[in-house]
């Protein structure tokens, strides 16, 4: 099934979470936020260079694409936002992290990950 990785190679993908709001998009929150479907392996260079995200592109590591969210709920404490999430490419096993930008090639439905910071 397309997506799915066997379990000594995870599967790398970049994703991009939008509008994500510039207080909570530390980089700390934002590895918060993906461990619930997968691990952070690095920022893009865009994302990097912002000091006040709000799309924001990263390469996770995770066992499927199928199990990557198409929102999250991010709690604050004090309010709730919802932001979206897409797939922006998976990365064969074999292939590198590549220079230039992820190119849009899957958008994945899925449930809502609901995540409290």
């Amino acid at each position: 099934m397309e997506g799915d990785v066997d379990e000594q190679r995870p599967l790398k993908v970049w994703i991009k979470i939008k509008s994500l709001p510039p207080y909570i998009s530390t980089s700390h929150n934002i590895d918060y936020a993906v461990r619930t479907f997968g691990n952070l392996l690095e920022m893009d260079e865009d994302t990097k260079n912002n000091s006040q995200f709000i799309d924001v592109v990263v390469l996770i590591a995770c066992k499927s694409a199928n199990g990557i969210p198409q929102k999250l709920k991010i709690y604050t404490g004090i309010s709730l936002y919802i932001v979206s999430v897409s797939i922006l490419s998976i990365l064969s096993k074999d292939q590198v992290r590549q220079k230039q930008s992820p190119r849009v090639v899957l958008d994945k439905d899925q449930d809502v990950q609901e995540i409290s910071l």
